[in-house]
């Protein structure tokens, strides 16, 4: 009979495991592109997670996730885009607003954009969407790379939804680093 001691080395093991299976899932989230529209659509909401915004100016992150939505809605996905995110101390605009006024901005129907401004983490984004989504069916806009988190989130909190990734451009080791250690941190019970 093995000691009980002999399972420890095992946990290292375990944890190489998972996150290897965290890495290969950040990294092998597709872009959405033509046959993904096919598969996906039409949905009820398109929902473009928040990322930073500069004093009203969506920043490179928030932009690209918004280009993407975008492309979604005249592609005649959905008729209705839910961007969100809150602020942060000293900020004049919601991510949210940003996001909304850049949309508008390039022709959306005031009436076919929402917002959500209160949210400042991932959990945060579609747990105060969560209501509105409701036997609804959403393509989340986020980038590749944090698809594999939000969708994990999407799922405990039991919203239908399928991803709608945007490609980054550049960065993606660090941006990698920092999903696979959200992951994890999620796996452990801390579910922010």
């Amino acid at each position: 009979m093995q000691h009980p001691i002999h399972l420890v080395w095992l946990a290292p093991v375990f944890l190489l495991l998972v996150l290897a299976q965290d890495a290969t899932a950040v990294f092998g989230t597709a872009p959405m592109d033509a046959p993904w529209l096919e598969r996906n659509c039409p949905v009820d909401t398109i929902v473009v997670m928040g990322a930073a915004q500069y004093d009203g100016r969506p920043s490179p992150a928030l932009e690209r996730r918004l280009e993407g939505a975008l492309a979604l809605y005249r592609a005649g996905c959905a008729e209705r885009v839910l961007v969100t995110g809150g602020r942060r101390e000293g900020d004049r605009f919601s991510e949210g607003e940003a996001g909304a006024a850049w949309l508008r901005s390039r022709g959306l129907p005031a009436h076919a954009v929402e917002t959500e401004e209160e949210s400042r983490t991932t959990v945060e984004n579609l747990r105060n969407v969560a209501p509105r989504l409701e036997g609804v069916r959403a393509a989340i806009v986020t980038d590749d790379l944090h698809a594999h988190r939000t969708a994990a989130v999407a799922s405990r909190l039991g919203l239908d939804v399928v991803m709608a990734s945007v490609r980054v451009p550049f960065g993606r080791t660090s941006y990698a680093v920092r999903e696979i250690g959200a992951l994890l941190s999620y796996r452990l019970g801390v579910f922010r």
